[in-house]
């Protein structure tokens, strides 16, 4: 699996979280309610996740029907001194307009220093999911739990979303996924409500600030989100660690 999500990440370059000064506006639609994904992809065991760091799933629902939307970006904060931590499960929403064979890719970056026209960031890591055959409708994933956790170093973050039809032999994009936005607002952890990122041009990156996008009010540019961590051990107490990490895996 590694060497196949290196090509997903090559030539990627990805944007840090300043505010546009101007931010181009949406088109958006109200979603309804939740259904569960039809694949089972919650833990099994329920102490797996560790504890929720970032909580942004209440409702209303809606979704972007501006296009392309294949690939966007949002940013996102734990709650203070919360990192580092490592993440174990993603929880995540998207609208189905399409029924189609889904695969979604999910990447998580650290912010760094904005250089040119595009933004940089550093890759923390990443995972793709193969959703099968989705019926149309509002779809939630459930509980992902990671096969490899992701270390995150400090409390700020941005995740990206990209939706496949098909990832071999060839990637095709999804024009039959849009990422689910939830207004209202997260309940652990803090996100810019005001604006988000979607590839525009279409060539796989996010161009600083041409490409930040925002909903005319009461919408708010956050996706929908969970996440759930463990602390990373401590260098001084390697034993408290040990009894921790056994409680959660």
């Amino acid at each position: 699996m590694d060497k196949f999500y290196y090509l997903f990440l090559a030539g990627l370059m990805c944007l840090a979280f300043a505010v546009p000064l101007v931010a181009e506006e949406d088109d958006a639609i109200p979603a309804a309610g939740l259904q569960r994904v039809p694949v089972s992809l919650t833990p099994a065991n329920p102490f797996a996740c560790g504890l929720t760091i970032y909580d942004n799933t209440a409702g209303g629902y809606f979704y972007s029907t501006s296009t392309p939307r294949w690939n966007v970006l949002d940013d996102g904060n734990f709650p203070a001194g919360t990192a580092p931590v490592c993440l174990w499960c993603v929880e995540l929403a998207w609208q189905q307009t399409v029924q189609q064979q889904l695969y979604i890719v999910v990447d998580f970056w650290d912010t760094v220093v904005p250089g040119g026209p595009v933004c940089n960031l550093t890759w923390l890591g990443g995972f793709y999911v193969d959703f099968g055959i989705v019926p149309v409708g509002g779809w939630t994933s459930g509980s992902i739990e990671i096969m490899t956790p992701i270390t995150f170093p400090d409390d700020n973050w941005c995740v990206q979303f990209r939706y496949y039809r098909q990832i071999t032999p060839s990637l095709i994009t999804s024009t039959g996924a849009a990422v689910f936005f939830a207004n209202g607002g997260p309940t652990v952890g803090t996100n810019d409500g005001t604006v988000y990122w979607r590839d525009a041009s279409g060539n796989n990156a996010f161009e600083c600030p041409a490409e930040a996008r925002s909903f005319a009010p009461p919408n708010l540019a956050q996706f929908y989100l969970k996440l759930s961590a463990t602390e990373l051990p401590s260098p001084t107490e390697p034993e408290s660690w040990g009894t921790i990490k056994a409680f959660y895996r």
